[in-house]
């Protein structure tokens, strides 16, 4: 947990040592009320392991700090040694990237024609402030992709609300639009029903803490699904859907909302539209090209640990 950048603290260790207890049946001696191993427990499990405590640094210690040399090329490293490890370094299609991307039906204007000297012009928008859906997407280095996970906010399903969206995917709701534990273990569950069947492959993701959980970690070990993670912020730098695919999808999803504009001048868009309109977007930005261009230049298929350059990365 700490490699994947979610280091635990000394009672969540104790209240997951009681908890996977419970949950295998073992006979114990733990706290039942406090629901949590013991002090004694505990510095026999760290001597017998060789554990000791750290202060971690500030993952919000932001972009300037993570974004280094030093932890570009850690990452570089550990990614080298995980490839060769599950023999894949040449199998391209067994390397995965996923990522929940936000989409809105409020996008920034694109440039129109006006008289030149016009000191305000403006632009109508469906709305000044959009309600946000989250899109997962998943892609291999190959060029292949998994059909997205679609997250809108609320807690009642409506029919149409899938109405037109990509092939295969799955629509779903949360409470405020985003992600879960939940939602990913499903989504998991969706991931390897998709995939070929050749084993292991990498999926590699930022460190959110929904994509840690046990279940998921259970899943993926039991499914030959290895999972990896990116440094603290430096996914705008190492993230092939980041880097080239979600930049095409937004753009896309911008051109689609400006014909829906101009064809539907007097209406706006609602939700039950969202698919519809998402997929001819979805469509372009998931092209093989631009996913297998989204790999190569972070480097992760075809490997190469000098992709980043100093230049892309802050100054101190």
């Amino acid at each position: 947990m700490q490699e994947l950048g979610f280091g635990l603290s000394v009672t969540d260790i104790k209240a997951k040592c009681y908890a996977l207890a419970v949950q295998a049946g073992k006979d114990h001696q733990f706290n039942d009320a406090k629901r949590k191993a013991g002090p004694y427990w505990w510095w026999s499990f760290k001597e017998r392991y060789g554990l000791s405590l750290r202060t971690p640094e500030k993952l919000a210690a932001c972009r300037a700090v993570t974004a280094n040399r030093q932890n570009i090329d850690d990452f570089y490293k550990k990614l080298l040694d995980v490839v060769i490890e599950l023999d894949i370094l040449q199998k391209p299609e067994r390397i995965y990237n996923c990522d929940e991307t936000g989409v809105t039906f409020v996008v920034k204007p694109s440039k129109i024609v006006t008289q030149t000297g016009k000191k305000v012009i403006y632009s109508r928008t469906f709305a000044e402030k959009g309600v946000t859906q989250t899109v997962l997407g998943c892609c291999s280095a190959s060029g292949a992709s998994v059909p997205p996970l679609i997250i809108f906010k609320g807690v009642r399903m409506v029919n149409d609300l899938a109405n037109g969206a990509p092939e295969g995917s799955i629509v779903r709701l949360s409470k405020n639009g985003w992600i879960n534990s939940e939602l990913f273990l499903e989504w998991m569950h969706h991931f390897e029903a998709h995939i070929p069947p050749a084993r292991p492959v990498l999926l590699i993701m930022d460190s959110h803490s929904t994509h840690v959980s046990q279940d998921v970690i259970d899943f993926a070990t039991k499914n030959g699904i290895h999972l990896f993670t990116f440094p603290s912020h430096t996914s705008h730098l190492l993230q092939p859907l980041d880097v080239s695919v979600y930049k095409s999808l937004k753009n896309a999803w911008a051109k689609v909302l400006n014909n829906y504009k101009l064809q539907h001048p007097t209406s706006a868009p609602t939700r039950l539209d969202f698919c519809r309109l998402l997929t001819p977007a979805y469509e372009h930005a998931f092209q093989p090209s631009i996913i297998m261009n989204g790999f190569r230049k972070t480097g992760i298929a075809p490997f190469d640990r000098n992709a980043i350059s100093d230049d892309s990365m802050p100054h101190h």
